[in-house]
């Protein structure tokens, strides 16, 4: 049986990004998950424009809303990993 709410109930206060909403919900195929990946920032969901940098994990980052994000340490858990 489904809960009242679902999976989306429970989830809600945990989405974590634009990208992962659209693909649980539309059910983006893999080449359009890796296109939108490699066009838009992770932190921001912003287009990426120069200049650009990558994490480890090969996350592409728009370096102003990278460095904005860990000046005002407000950086997600998922992105814990970068310093």
């Amino acid at each position: 049986t489904k809960e009242s709410g679902g999976r989306y109930n429970n989830s809600l206060g945990e989405m974590n990004s634009y990208l992962q909403m659209v693909s649980e919900d539309r059910g983006l195929g893999c080449l359009e998950r890796h296109r939108t990946r490699m066009t838009q920032c992770w932190l921001s969901q912003e287009t990426l424009r120069d200049p650009v940098v990558a994490c480890r994990l090969g996350n592409l980052y728009n370096k102003e809303a990278l460095i904005g994000a860990l000046l005002n340490k407000s950086v997600p858990q998922e992105v814990a990993h970068v310093r």
